[in-house]
């Protein structure tokens, strides 16, 4: 299996040619038609566990597959994230999928979310709840490293929704794919429970599962009780 590496943001600035904005981690509102905050909350606010190996990371917002703003996070600007002390201002009204990275000191991925959130004029407050961090994903039709979806390799196609990757790539008709991710205090967790997006079963093999020919993907389920709190998880991987 290919190790995540989410330390490739210089190659998605490179890529975001269209409207980039810039975040700024800091407690004022800033001008402009729309001010958006988020925060990922943690226990103590009612949110989910981050991990307190989680030293940086990234925001990314998406529309569909273009990149509207990329920002980098470490040390206090982090603790901005997570106290929810960041903003974006005069981010086009409109729907957009927000996107999470929380790193250890290592760029091993701790968090992860992708997130539905329409954006309307003034004041937005967008809390993203995280969910495991994504360690190991693999299709066996890519060859390319895939760990990190906020930076394909070229020739793959992503976009997202709610917790949801989409890969658009030339499939095989029964491509096999693997999945791991890491929760909390760096365990990693390979006993995801899978189930088809539509279609029949996935079939597992070879340390991942095979989507069946007339299945679009696969939906990986995980719960966990934090802190006295239950908590579910879910990713969903269509292959198009």
């Amino acid at each position: 299996m290919k190790k995540s590496d989410y330390n490739k943001t210089a190659a998605l600035v490179l890529l975001a040619a269209v409207a980039l904005l810039f975040l700024s981690a800091c407690s004022g509102v800033i001008g402009g038609d729309t001010t958006v905050r988020i925060s990922v909350p943690g226990m103590s606010s009612g949110g989910r566990f981050i991990s307190a190996t989680a030293t940086n990371g990234y925001v990314v917002v998406l529309d569909k597959n273009k990149i509207y703003s990329l920002n980098s996070f470490d040390d206090d600007a982090f603790n901005y994230l997570v106290n929810g002390q960041v903003y974006i201002s005069n981010l086009p009204t409109g729907d957009y999928i927000f996107g999470v990275a929380l790193l250890d000191e290592n760029d091993n991925n701790t968090g992860f979310a992708v997130k539905e959130w329409t954006i309307e004029k003034g004041f937005n407050e967008v809390p993203i709840q995280v969910a495991p961090g994504i360690v190991d994903f693999t299709v066996d039709d890519i060859t390319e490293d895939i760990s990190n979806p906020f930076d394909p390799p070229e020739g793959i196609y992503v976009e997202f929704a709610e917790d949801t990757i989409i890969l658009d790539y030339d499939r095989t008709a029964t491509p096999l794919v693997t999945f791991d991710v890491t929760f909390g205090d760096g365990t990693v967790i390979t006993t995801l429970s899978p189930e088809p997006i539509d279609g029949p079963p996935p079939v597992p093999a070879g340390g991942g599962y095979i989507v069946q020919e007339d299945s679009s993907g696969i939906v990986w389920k995980y719960s966990a009780t934090v802190g006295a709190v239950d908590q579910d998880f879910q990713y969903r991987i269509i292959l198009k």
